[in-house]
């Protein structure tokens, strides 16, 4: 794992942890993901690796559990008719989400990172990051807020 990963590991963490328990889903997955072009920063590309954070701390999962999770919760099976009648019990609504997800990308030709955070319907938020030298990662600017 390089420094850049670890870094954005920590940031999502330690952002989940500053989250009054109220708003704190119980896990989150965590999926690092293809670079991406900067202007594209909400979109994502092949996930490359993934976690599970909980208050057993992170713990990696093969990339297919999580895939397999985000697919079963969408109700988006193979048939792109298949319409799911209610929202997800774990994803739904606009509250608390059971579990949240938290996603992050390098940015191509670009010292950054893009990071998301989604606890909940109406509580996510999408950012970039400077890398630093060392691998580190700061704070550079929001680019979406739910």
């Amino acid at each position: 794992m390089t420094r850049v990963s670890q870094s954005c590991l920590s940031e999502i963490e330690k952002r989940w942890q500053q989250t009054p328990e109220s708003r704190r889903p119980w896990g989150i997955w965590i999926s690092h993901h293809q670079p991406i072009e900067r202007e594209l920063a909400q979109s994502h590309t092949d996930v490359i690796s993934a976690w599970f954070l909980s208050n057993k701390g992170i713990r990696q999962r093969n990339v297919w559990d999580y895939v397999r999770f985000r697919l079963v919760q969408s109700g988006q099976f193979w048939c792109s008719k298949t319409v799911q009648s209610e929202p997800s019990p774990v994803l739904g609504g606009i509250g608390c989400h059971e579990i949240g997800l938290a996603s992050f990308a390098q940015v191509k030709n670009e010292p950054m990172v893009y990071l998301d955070f989604v606890f909940g319907g109406l509580d996510g938020w999408g950012c970039l990051y400077q890398v630093q030298p060392s691998g580190e990662i700061t704070f550079d600017s929001k680019i979406w807020v739910a």
